[in-house]
């Protein structure tokens, strides 16, 4: 039998595109790879200023905007985020 467990992941890329409506960004992370779809809801969002207190809103995710992603890859592919940076 095979056991597939989620996994924490750090994904360091480009928004591609944002869909409000779901909380949702698909973010690419390198120029042969499929984009990864991330759901931010919950997550808390840095910008480059921010230091100890995330002062970033989904506003802040537009695409072709870069950031890092830190969050849980689960089985189905998809990231569920728990920090974003705001890198640009």
């Amino acid at each position: 039998m095979i056991s597939v467990e989620p996994a924490d992941v750090l994904l360091d890329g480009r928004i591609v595109s944002v869909a409000p409506d779901a909380e949702t960004m698909e973010i690419s992370i390198g120029d042969d790879a499929e984009p990864v779809l991330a759901h931010y809801g919950d997550a808390d969002i840095f910008l480059l200023n921010d230091a100890d207190t995330p002062t970033g809103t989904a506003a802040d995710l537009t695409a072709g905007t870069r950031v890092v992603v830190e969050g849980v890859l689960n089985v189905t592919g998809e990231v569920v985020a728990e920090v974003i940076w705001v890198l640009e």
